[in-house]
């Protein structure tokens, strides 16, 4: 704690706001700290690829779902979702489907 003395006594006095100050020196820069890390937007949290292909299947055949997206995200957001959801979809296929084999005439 910061002291002051006291004019003509001479005796130390403790700095009642120096507790304070540092109190609040520590919280602010606990906030820039945690202001400056990155951050999902309220409401959203991340889900793993397949899971977001299951609600991009889901989705994919309501124009009520979509005209909601276009209006929220708007069009060229929503060009690069489903671009990057059909590059899952056609990873996925090409994972699942075995190939087959096939005879060679020889």
């Amino acid at each position: 704690m910061t002291q002051l003395r006291r004019p003509r006594a001479g005796k130390l006095l403790e700095n009642p706001l120096t507790d304070a100050i540092a109190y609040c020196t520590r919280r602010l820069t606990e906030t820039c700290i945690e202001l400056s890390k990155p951050r999902e937007p309220l409401g959203k949290e991340r889900i793993g690829p397949q899971a977001q292909l299951q609600k991009y299947e889901q989705m994919r055949s309501d124009p009520l779902a979509w005209a909601r997206l276009l209006t929220d995200k708007g069009p060229v957001q929503v060009a690069a979702y489903v671009r990057e959801m059909e590059q899952l979809r056609a990873g996925r296929a090409i994972h699942e489907s075995p190939l087959q084999e096939q005879e060679v005439a020889g």
